[in-house]
């Protein structure tokens, strides 16, 4: 069932020194931060819960749980989800699945319904040299999504681009980023382009789990945060909102995880890091959200606006009508 909540706002984390109220699509957040680690610094939202939806999953728990499908269609750019359960399912653009022909990463965010039936997605490919079963993998479904896209320029290929052969050149550059930074190949000996087994690699894992420890330490309260603004060395990279707490907690870590490895890949020696101000914050995100025109595509219940200018670019999901998810990039 779905139905709209309203909480009072909660305390302010008292560690984090610094708050500015931001306005935006009719809501009031405060911003909080910066919590930082080396070169990754972290910016809280703090505001209102404004819509949920009852027995949410995220992509990650329901293929854990086994209440959904996700079928191999020998489309490159279109795979099929079924959720076989009585939960609705949350799906994030940039989440990559793993298995079938190969690995892929969904484009748009998607909320699929109790029961649903088999429903096409738009994906692309993130690992270009294998199509035959990977070892014990199902070659006809996808049995595990623990990572995400962990690159901006990946995401703008995905979502704005929108070109497979951007999505291998941004893949390989990831890969080669982190191979540098880590001195050593990231590239998996069973399949060298897969970015799903290179984000697998033992020494990122090590290095990934050292800025998730010190980023998560610092937050003390996390009951009012719907979203986050995170910069790597120096400056606004991206942002994620969501329409209310639970979904925010439910994808903190898989999100957390994917801008420590892209912290690790862009990682530099001479860089400064903490010279960003929550001012600066605010007025990026008004910025960003006080662009007007937009670019609206709808399937199903599933509403996609795209807002567009030369620095900037707004995405937002809606689903019955009213917005669950908002990723904003600084190009």
């Amino acid at each position: 069932m779905v139905r709209r909540t309203v909480c009072i706002l909660c305390l302010i984390p008292c560690l984090l020194l610094l708050s500015l109220v931001v306005q935006g699509a009719n809501q009031k957040h405060n911003i909080t931060g910066p919590i930082t680690h080396e070169n990754l610094s972290i910016f809280l939202i703090h505001g209102q819960n404004t819509y949920s939806i009852d027995n949410l999953l995220t992509l990650k728990e329901a293929i854990e749980q086994k209440k959904i499908i996700i079928h191999e269609t020998e489309e490159v750019n279109e795979l099929q989800v079924e959720n076989i359960s009585n939960y609705y399912i949350f799906i994030q653009e940039g989440d990559i699945v793993k298995g079938g022909k190969q690995d892929r990463v969904l484009q748009y965010d998607f909320v699929v319904n109790p029961k649903s039936g088999k429903i096409p997605i738009s994906s692309f490919c993130v690992e270009q040299q294998r199509w035959s079963k990977r070892g014990k993998e199902d070659l006809g479904q996808f049995n595990s999504s623990s990572k995400r896209i962990a690159s901006k320029k990946l995401k703008l290929a995905t979502k704005q681009e929108q070109s497979q052969q951007k999505v291998w050149e941004e893949v390989k550059e990831v890969q080669d980023k982190l191979s540098s930074n880590v001195g050593t190949t990231v590239n998996s000996a069973v399949s060298a382009s897969s970015l799903q087994l290179a984000l697998e690699n033992k020494e990122i894992a090590v290095l990934t789990k050292e800025y998730i420890n010190n980023i998560n330490k610092q937050i003390k309260d996390d009951r009012d945060i719907i979203g986050f603004v995170f910069a790597i060395n120096g400056e606004i990279n991206s942002a994620d909102i969501y329409s209310n707490n639970f979904l925010f907690k439910k994808m903190w870590p898989k999100l957390l995880e994917a801008c420590a490895i892209e912290a690790i890949s862009e990682k530099k020696e001479s860089v400064k890091v903490n010279n960003i101000t929550p001012q600066q914050v605010t007025k990026w995100l008004n910025e960003v959200e006080s662009v007007s025109s937009s670019k609206i595509t709808r399937k199903g219940k599933m509403e996609f606006s795209t807002r567009d200018s030369e620095k900037n670019v707004l995405y937002e999901t809606s689903t019955n009508g009213r917005w669950i998810h908002k990723n904003m990039i600084k190009k």
